[in-house]
């Protein structure tokens, strides 16, 4: 809907306005433009739609596996609404702590593989002089450095994160959730 109202707003301001400068050999056509932007566009869509497809199995084949271990459908809707509200929101509070670092490491490591792929990164030693040999090692390094740096700093958080979280779920569960006790005694398992 939103590729289709920039496509209108376009196609209208075209009709509107006249070009200050006609030439357009330099720029890319509709087409180049639509297979950029759904090369980008696709795969989030199609991710978001994964993950959407995956709490709707979920919710089918954990209800009904609970069923089938002998609790009755209100309790294993009870069950679900336990790990969905509480479990789940307390658990993805890791990726939420780790996502920015990985985040922020983007440009860093786009910039220097964008500098090893067009650079010095891809001829044989013997074809460089010795500055390009300083570059691409240079970038290397910046690779490396930044990945291991990300890769640590995620462990940092993570690892204890996940441990306290593993021996005391009920304990975080009860100091968030205190008016919710029973519901707390069934999700503090699920962590």
């Amino acid at each position: 809907l939103s590729v289709a109202y920039l496509f209108l707003c376009k196609r209208h301001a075209d009709k509107a306005l006249t070009p200050v400068n006609t030439d357009t050999t330099d720029l890319p056509g509709h087409r180049s433009v639509l297979k950029r932007l759904l090369s980008v566009a696709l795969p989030i869509t199609v991710s978001a739609g994964v993950i959407s497809l995956s709490k709707c199995l979920d919710l089918a084949l954990i209800l009904r596996r609970m069923q089938d271990c002998g609790r009755s459908y209100a309790e294993a809707n009870a069950l679900w609404g336990c790990w969905s509200t509480l479990a789940v929101p307390l658990f993805n509070v890791l990726p939420a702590l780790t996502t920015p670092v990985a985040m922020s490491a983007v440009p860093t490591l786009s910039e220097a593989l964008n500098r090893l792929r067009t650079g010095a990164g891809t001829k044989p030693d013997a074809d460089l002089s010795p500055a390009a040999c300083a570059e691409r090692d240079a970038a290397r390094r910046d690779v490396s450095r930044t990945s291991t740096t990300a890769i640590g700093l995620t462990l940092l958080l993570s690892v204890p994160a996940g441990l306290g979280l593993y021996v005391s779920a009920g304990d975080v569960l009860t100091m968030l959730f205190p008016a919710q006790p029973a519901a707390v005694a069934a999700a503090a398992p699920w962590l």
